[in-house]
């Protein structure tokens, strides 16, 4: 149970996104009104939210909390030597690319970084583990600037490494149908979880289906599955800061002020 998770009462934040859809700036996508950012950051994390991509056969995410109560994360399969989806959420079964994957959390932060003139959502989920360790969080965070707070740019967790696309340069985006792709003039990004340590990446990759890849940009990435993470957006401060991740450090307080990925310094 999310008892802060965005359900029937961010139903006015999402009809004020619905009309939005209407009001293109001229950056392409559409800005999110700072008043939003400051009086509703669920609203405003709602309007950014980017759609998740995941492959067959690696392990799905998990709430990383329930009822106030941490998840224990488990054992790594080391490179599929214990299965790789063995412990991990039940999908539904394989009806070719964009099956509708499950429901899982989306913990969301919203902030605005004076120095910088943006307002940055971290969107960050929770895997019981990866190929090489218990427990794993993974993230993207959307900036928000060019002066109207229209969408500027997305950096993303690739195993300790920060990727980074421009919106001007995001190869795949929508505005409101998740099976267009706008680009940058789309709101929401449409973004490539990795098989095999989570990383995450704008486009898609072949190679490594059955393997693991020598490095993370060469790890598999697939449309297989999909789940929009607007569909389940839970407020970052359900998860506990003092709980110990073991090494998946990027769990949601480390983007706070001070904190090892501190989202507008350490980024």
């Amino acid at each position: 149970m999310f008892s802060k998770a965005i359900t029937t009462s961010r139903l006015a934040s999402c009809a004020t996104f619905l009309l939005a859809l209407g009001a293109k700036g001229a950056f392409g996508d559409t800005a999110i009104d700072n008043d939003t950012f400051q009086n509703d950051p669920a609203g405003a994390a709602i309007q950014a939210a980017p759609l998740w991509f995941l492959p067959t056969s690696t392990c799905f995410r998990s709430p990383a909390e329930v009822n106030g109560e941490q998840t224990n994360g488990n054992d790594p399969d080391n490179c599929n030597i214990n299965k790789i989806d063995n412990n991990c959420p039940q999908q539904p079964d394989w009806q070719g690319a964009y099956t509708k994957a499950n429901s899982f959390p989306t913990y969301y932060y919203v902030k605005y970084c004076g120095d910088l003139d943006q307002w940055r959502i971290l969107y960050d989920v929770y895997f019981t583990k990866d190929t090489g360790h218990k427990s794993d969080w993974e993230w993207a965070v959307i900036n928000n600037g060019n002066g109207g707070y229209n969408r500027d740019s997305v950096i993303m967790e690739q195993e300790g490494n920060h990727g980074y696309s421009a919106w001007s340069s995001i190869p795949e985006a929508f505005i409101d149908n998740i099976y267009n792709n706008d680009g940058s003039n789309g709101n929401h990004a449409k973004l490539y979880v990795a098989k095999w340590h989570h990383s995450i990446q704008t486009s898609p990759n072949s190679s490594f289906k059955s393997t693991c890849p020598p490095g993370f940009k060469d790890d598999f990435r697939a449309n297989d599955y999909y789940w929009v993470a607007s569909d389940n957006l839970v407020s970052d401060d359900v998860i506990d800061p003092s709980w110990v991740w073991g090494k998946a450090d990027s769990f949601p307080a480390s983007f706070h002020d001070g904190g090892a990925h501190d989202i507008c310094r350490n980024l």
